[in-house]
């Protein structure tokens, strides 16, 4: 029964070993799963992972994982002790900056910023790239183009 699983497992989408399992988490609220499967890339021990694929089996949620070499780990922002969410500019080059800081109260108001295509801050539209879930800095990251588009009130 899907409703008791509370258990979350990445792995190495590596067929010729497997697929080893990375780490395994225990005991997972539902809305943190749903919202790391959101997530696109992964950050834990200063490597970056991208998202493959996702599965349900018979008693764990499992999400399967690249190393990537494209992405390098933000380093130069602050580690959170609470729930937090950066809105960040993606750029492929140079520092992506904050646009916003959300600190949210559980993961359901996680997801429910991470969930969209589009997001508006100070009256400007942009559009989500990537969400990230980064365990080093204990932070969401949410990135971000501009769209161009002014909204006005």
């Amino acid at each position: 029964m899907i409703s008791k699983i509370n258990v979350l497992e990445y792995r190495l989408n590596d067929e010729f070993n497997d697929f080893p399992a990375l780490y395994h988490y225990k005991n997972l609220e539902r809305e943190q799963i749903y919202v790391r499967r959101e997530c696109e890339l992964f950050v834990k021990d200063g490597i970056i992972y991208q998202q493959t694929s996702s599965a349900l089996e018979d008693d764990r949620f499992v999400i399967y994982v690249e190393e990537t070499k494209k992405e390098s780990p933000i380093r130069s922002g602050p580690t959170y002790d609470n729930l937090v969410i950066e809105v960040r500019e993606f750029k492929n080059i140079g520092e992506r900056k904050i646009l916003h800081t959300y600190h949210c109260f559980n993961h359901d108001e996680v997801l429910g910023y991470l969930g969209n295509t589009y997001i508006t801050l100070s009256q400007k539209e942009y559009c989500r790239v990537l969400a990230e879930v980064d365990e080093d800095r204990k932070a969401y990251i949410l990135f971000v183009e501009d769209t161009g588009l002014i909204i006005e009130d």
